[in-house]
């Protein structure tokens, strides 16, 4: 049975003289101890609360005994006296000591001499006992065992202290659980080592006020929290709380405890877990499920006008009308289309991957137009021919087939649909233009307008405020923009609307109607998807450091055997209005342009991020773009294109690619970013303008997103160049 369930069993007894060895292990055998256990859950559970049997070991010499010691755990107490042949006593004391600081030696003492007394004390002796005048014929040695007894359950104590310490320690270095002990100030004493968490010597003696880099409120909170459970002994047991701003926080699930002490409390124990990833998902699983439970609706509602159709010329085929036949055929044809179409939306979760090379959105527009419009309505596309849109065309035609219909049945020039059986939006002739704004498009049309009041209802299913409106058109194009992350808002159009009344051109600028405009933002949009033509040196760079306040160092390297570059890095997010990464840039003017291949990343969490960036400066609230991947294999493009403004991410559904190839260009302003999967075909996939001035930080950047852990990214093939624009 284990020393920490019996207890110690054994004493050893080093004594000089072979009689007086004798006599003390006799007297040991004898005697019964009570247990020397003195844990009492231990001594129920193992059933020692009895007197016990304790052995006696006997050698001569301080030697023997440290071997002794070195293969006996059982042993609780060492008795040594003062005429040891190889050492004097308070050389073997501290010889044991030393080795074995929790084990009790008592000193029995054949010459009562004060200064060998005060000598083994001050050496480490547990007691000093002298001998009786003739101590072989005194048996029982009394004095002697009573004070071994006490030291075997002294020596248990510290025993079971010094393995449960072990254990804790055990725990909080090598098992994954992010759990901490803190003082009555609130201070750390003890912290985990897990990956995900600060390091254990940056957390020791400081506060989470100190140690975080949250936002006041929630350091606050926290704060609060340890002064409730030091104070007032409450525990708090798997609360859920967000530390950070809305855009950029982290979501902990966390429990403190007292840490008693008899009835004093000394501080507390918690576990406290990021659970970021996993309240994504859910968000993820839930907005995927709302989805789903709309798809019904949203069919039934696109299916409705090629179904009004092909019931309304199904009897004048049946006459023999060729022409009935045929606009019966296309209905059908529509139908199935739009089912197909529906059915892999549903099968993907609302989240195809876009096609590599987007959308040619010019094209696009124009295809969905002539399928909804009649002749008497006018598109204008206000956009280069060569624009891109990356997403995937099954998402992106139920948006622009509700926009154009929403404008058509709104926006002729008396304000009511002019419809028969035959074409629901005959006669309409209602202008619709597309174009682009900063960072996405805008669809707008020369109708009365939304009111203010409606523009945020409108977007709502079930909002209509047609007699026999269905309200599901403009919640198909909310539900479309809120899965791309795109921000959708309704104003007035840019030029107005028509002028009010007859339409005469001498209308009143103040007559004129306001029309309704559709804005998009935070679009994946490519205007010129060509990369930049030109050539330059590479240039290295050598510069890196942090940038923001990150709590664990980072750091970047460069093999040159292999020609690849590491960077370790930590920080709390790169998004919103926090900017915490590890960058490793050089420093360029002009058209530039970096590249990279990411051919190893070792990520702590789903949305931990190693990519490429160019941007103004090395300050935390700089202006900048920025193209990589995720922890989780996508690919995400972020920007922060003027100063004071949060950082925006795009998230590409890819599918089962998983690119490795990532470049930015620059040109002036406008930023562009580019994946590619083999380094030699190279795909536009955003583009937009940043507030940039020369010199601008050129090169690789990555962040953990974990609080106080670290990502590892290898990077190949880097290439950042000043270009000579041809």
């Amino acid at each position: 049975m284990s020393k920490f369930l019996q207890g110690p069993s054994t004493v050893l007894v080093v004594v000089g003289d072979e009689s007086m060895r004798e006599s003390i292990t006799t007297a040991v055998d004898r005697r019964s101890f009570r247990s020397p256990v003195t844990d009492d859950l231990v001594r129920a559970a193992a059933g020692t609360d009895h007197e016990q049997p304790v052995d006696a070991v006997a050698v001569a010499d301080c030697e023997s005994a440290l071997d002794r010691l070195e293969s006996d755990e059982t042993v609780g107490c060492v008795v040594v006296d003062d005429a040891l042949a190889d050492r004097s006593v308070v050389d073997c004391i501290e010889a044991t000591t030393e080795q074995y600081p929790d084990l009790p030696v008592v000193v029995y003492a054949a010459d009562g001499d004060e200064a060998v007394a005060s000598a083994t004390t001050r050496a480490g002796a547990f007691a000093y006992l002298p001998q009786p005048a003739d101590a072989t014929a005194v048996p029982d040695h009394g004095d002697l065992l009573e004070t071994v007894e006490e030291a075997l359950s002294v020596h248990d104590r510290r025993y079971r202290a010094a393995t449960q310490s072990a254990v804790l320690d055990t725990l909080f270095a090598e098992i994954q659980i992010p759990m901490y002990v803190k003082d009555e100030s609130a201070r750390h004493l003890k912290f985990a080592d897990v990956h995900g968490a600060p390091d254990p010597e940056a957390a020791i003696g400081r506060t989470d006020w100190e140690l975080y880099s949250w936002n006041d409120e929630s350091k606050v909170e926290a704060l609060g929290d340890d002064r409730l459970v030091i104070d007032e002994g409450e525990s708090i047991r798997e609360r859920e709380e967000r530390h950070g701003p809305p855009e950029a926080g982290r979501w902990l699930k966390t429990t403190k405890i007292p840490w008693r002490d008899g009835d004093h409390t000394r501080g507390l124990v918690g576990v406290s877990q990021d659970v970021t990833d996993e309240k994504r998902k859910i968000r993820d699983l839930r907005a995927q499920n709302r989805r789903l439970d709309d798809f019904t609706s949203f069919v039934a509602h696109d299916l409705r006008n090629p179904l009004h159709v092909a019931m309304a010329y199904q009897e004048f085929a049946r006459e023999g009308d060729e022409a009935a036949a045929d606009r019966v055929s296309d209905a059908l044809d529509r139908m199935e289309e739009l089912v197909d179409n529906m059915s892999e939306l549903a099968a993907s979760g609302g989240t195809a991957p876009a096609p590599v090379g987007g959308v040619q959105f010019h094209s696009f527009l124009q295809v969905v137009w002539d399928e909804v419009a009649p002749a008497t309505a006018t598109l204008d596309i206000a956009m280069p021919p060569e624009t891109t849109l990356y997403t995937n065309r099954l998402q992106l035609k139920p948006l622009f087939e509700n926009l154009f219909k929403n404008s058509l049945e709104h926006g002729s020039t008396d304000g009511r649909p002019r419809a028969d059986d035959a074409h629901r939006y005959a006669g309409a002739d209602v202008t619709v233009r597309v174009g682009i704004t900063g960072d996405g498009f805008f669809v707008e049309d020369d109708g009365p307008g939304i009111p203010d009041d409606e523009r945020e209802d409108v977007l709502e299913d079930g909002y209509t405020t047609a007699a026999s409106g269905t309200g599901t058109g403009l919640a198909i194009v909310s539900e479309i923009a809120d899965t791309h992350g795109w921000d959708v808002r309704i104003v007035e159009s840019a030029e107005g609307g028509v002028p009010d009344g007859d339409g005469e051109s001498g209308a009143r600028e103040s007559d004129r109607s306001p029309g309704a405009r559709f804005e998009f933002d935070n679009v994946l949009l490519v205007t010129d998807p060509e990369p930049m033509c030109g050539s330059g040196s590479r240039r290295p760079l050598t510069t890196g450091a942090d940038v923001g306040r990150v709590l664990n160092a980072g750091e970047s390297s460069h093999d040159e055997s292999v020609d690849t570059w590491t960077l370790t890095a930590a920080g709390d997010n790169l998004l919103g209005h926090t900017n915490e990464f590890h960058f490793r840039w050089a420093s360029l003017r002009g058209a530039c342009r970096i590249e990279a291949r990411l051919v190893d990343f070792d990520a702590p969490a789903d949305r931990s991020k190693a990519g490429v960036m160019i941007r103004s400066d090395a300050t935390e609230t700089a202006t900048f773009g920025y193209v990589g991947r995720t922890g989780d294999g996508r690919t995400e493009v972020l920007w922060r294109t003027d100063d004071g403004e949060p950082t925006r991410s795009q998230l590409l559904e890819s599918g089962d690619r998983s690119f490795e190839w990532f470049a930015l260009e620059r040109t002036g302003d406008r930023v562009t970013a580019f994946v590619s999967a083999d380094g030699d075909d190279w795909h536009a996939i955003d583009q937009r303008s940043v507030a940039l001035t020369d010199p601008v930080c050129v090169g690789l950047a990555a962040c953990s997103i974990l609080i106080g852990a670290y990502c590892e990214a290898t990077f190949d093939r880097v290439s950042a160049v000043e270009l000579d624009r041809e």
